[in-house]
């Protein structure tokens, strides 16, 4: 039932009805906010049933969730922008994907959808200098060799 609810609550056109009759049917609410996590849905779940018969302890983990993930969002724009602004300094390029850039795209929201890292594509000629910036800029915890693992890319 878990399924078909999560299913219900990712459609497009969203039925409150249905939902709410799937909602009378849940027996584990932590293995819903469980799967939800580890799948990286509990925003959209959050944002769908915040207005439903599911369970108040329920919505106020679901809500708690929610906003540790949004401040964790906003912080990791915040680092993509100051990543954007270091490389321009060093004059170099390179393309984000998934994380902020595809919840913005997908949801036009920073915060629907989860994600704990940045990911970004870059030049092969660009892999020394970024090695060598990256400790000096404050970048250290963002591991040099996940770098060089886009090396194979011809961009």
């Amino acid at each position: 039932m878990i399924n078909k609810l999560i299913i219900e609550c990712s459609n497009k056109n969203i039925d409150l009805e249905k939902i709410n009759s799937l909602i009378n049917n849940i027996d584990d609410w932590n293995d819903f906010v469980e799967i939800c996590f580890l799948n990286g849905i509990l925003p959209l779940m959050f944002k769908v049933l915040k207005n439903t018969a599911v369970p108040q302890i329920v919505l106020e983990e679901l809500k708690s969730e929610n906003r540790h993930i949004s401040l964790h969002n906003i912080a990791m724009s915040c680092e993509l922008i100051r990543l954007n602004n270091i490389f321009n300094n060093l004059n170099l390029s390179f393309i984000p994907y998934k994380g902020p850039l595809l919840s913005a795209l997908i949801f036009n929201d920073i915060t629907q959808r989860q994600y704990q890292d940045l990911d970004i594509l870059v030049k092969e000629k660009d892999l020394l200098t970024i090695a060598v910036n990256s400790y000096s800029r404050g970048i250290s915890k963002y591991d040099v060799s996940t770098l060089y693992h886009t090396h194979n890319l011809k961009l």
